[in-house]
């Protein structure tokens, strides 16, 4: 827990209550969420629309939906193929594979595909992106400044920067940054307030980011050596200062 936040900050910080589910709260994020539904349906047009018949982007987009139905391929069928081999094309050398580039969204693929088609999987995962990525920095900057339209115009900002949208055409691991905020929002939380809860879940979101996209994982490594330096300063900072009072 940071013992030195800086009055500036603290003024600002509410308490760990935004995530409580009252009756007033649970309207708040279900309109929150309904909003950003609507803002990514009109934002992505015509993608929605055409979620039957064709996908978001071109290129790397139907390779990525190749890698979300091999894994389960190679899983159960290891006479055919490998996780770590794929033999089924350039037979019969084949080529190496990387097992679990997105282990997040191929997990979730391989329990929504035997209920629908995998493209239709691929463009519902792509989809969640960008409503959740929204509402993680919705509820992150609510948390630091407990204000709703900054909060909001905070997560229009965040899923639908052009960073998210070029990622969106094809690079389906870089495309999913929903976790961020949520990770970035726990491990503040574990900083300054301490506490199981907070731990247990900035640790399930920094497993998330990670199995979303490797890259986001050292990024999110970066964060949490600067929010430990940050307490370091602000330990040092306070010291010297009572130092001098002494």
């Amino acid at each position: 827990m940071i013992s030195g936040t800086p009055k500036w900050l603290k003024k600002h910080l509410i308490n760990s209550q935004i995530l409580t589910f009252s009756k007033k709260s649970l309207k708040e994020h279900a309109s929150v969420l309904i909003l950003y539904t609507l803002l990514t349906s009109i934002l992505t047009y015509p993608v929605v629309f055409n979620i039957r018949n064709h996908i978001p982007g071109d290129g790397d987009a139907f390779q990525w939906i190749r890698i979300l139905w091999y894994m389960p391929v190679a899983i159960f069928n290891p006479g055919l193929t490998k996780l770590t081999h794929d033999y089924l094309i350039f037979y019969p050398d084949g080529i190496p594979a990387s097992p679990f580039q997105s282990a997040f969204n191929q997990i979730l693929s391989y329990i929504l595909s035997s209920i629908m088609e995998i493209h239709v999987v691929y463009t519902i995962l792509w989809l969640f992106s960008f409503i959740f990525g929204a509402y993680g920095a919705y509820l992150l900057v609510r948390y630091l400044t407990n204000d709703r339209t900054s909060s909001f115009i905070a997560g229009i900002v965040f899923a639908f920067s052009p960073y998210h949208f070029v990622h969106a055409l094809g690079h389906f691991g870089a495309t999913s940054i929903e976790w961020i905020p949520f990770c970035a929002l726990y491990l503040m939380k574990m900083f300054k307030e301490g506490g199981v809860r907070n731990s247990f879940f900035a640790g399930i979101f920094f497993i998330l980011v990670a199995m979303s996209d490797l890259q986001y994982m050292v990024f999110m490594g970066i964060f949490v050596m600067l929010l430990f330096t940050y307490e370091i300063y602000i330990s040092l900072k306070e010291k010297k200062v009572n130092s001098k009072e002494i």
